[in-house]
């Protein structure tokens, strides 16, 4: 009898634990991710509205997940250049960052604050140490994370025809805004 009380008791305590942790994630409202190529001959821009994100504010771990195809650019020959030539999204279908926040925050408490993100960004099937620093703050609901960075094509073995060199920038900018609000259990 004993057994069976101890092994309610910890069921019980499973279901308390989950539902505690559920309560402090966060997940996404909306987003935009856009990047930017200050090409010689020609600039490149595209804007993903369609990312998913979690943030957990227990521990700061947090997940981007950008679908490479949901990308859209000025012209429909951009767009296909880009997923057949360059990102190879039937392969690479995403691309990820997975990593944590250098420190934790509480909601409603905090303003236009600065924090580093640690992790693995994955693109083109590569995976590269990264800390991107970004700006969180709260908002009406939930939160607003907005950041910038480089990605350079060759980190992430992502070619350029030599016909193309001078389009296309080796370095390409990034800025993300994403808006997050508390998951309900």
């Amino acid at each position: 009898m004993k057994k069976k009380g101890s092994l309610y008791l910890l069921i019980i305590m499973f279901i308390f634990a989950s539902y505690s942790l559920e309560a402090q994630k966060m997940g996404i409202k909306s987003s935009t991710i856009s990047f930017f190529s200050d090409g010689l001959l020609e600039d490149i821009a595209a804007v993903n509205t369609a990312s998913q994100a979690i943030l957990n504010l227990e521990d700061g771990a947090f997940f981007l997940r950008i679908p490479i195809t949901s990308f859209e650019f000025p012209n429909q020959l951009m767009q296909e250049h880009f997923n057949e030539n360059y990102l190879e999204s039937e392969k690479f279908p995403t691309a990820m960052f997975k990593g944590k926040l250098n420190r934790k925050f509480e909601l409603g408490k905090i303003e236009n604050t600065i924090f580093e993100a640690q992790g693995e960004l994955m693109i083109h099937g590569i995976a590269q140490e990264r800390t991107i620093v970004i700006d969180i703050s709260d908002e009406k609901k939930g939160i607003k994370v907005q950041g910038k960075f480089d990605v350079a094509l060759e980190d992430h073995d992502i070619e350029i025809p030599s016909l193309l060199f001078q389009k296309i920038a080796e370095i390409i900018a990034v800025d993300i805004e994403i808006h997050l609000t508390e998951l309900k259990p």
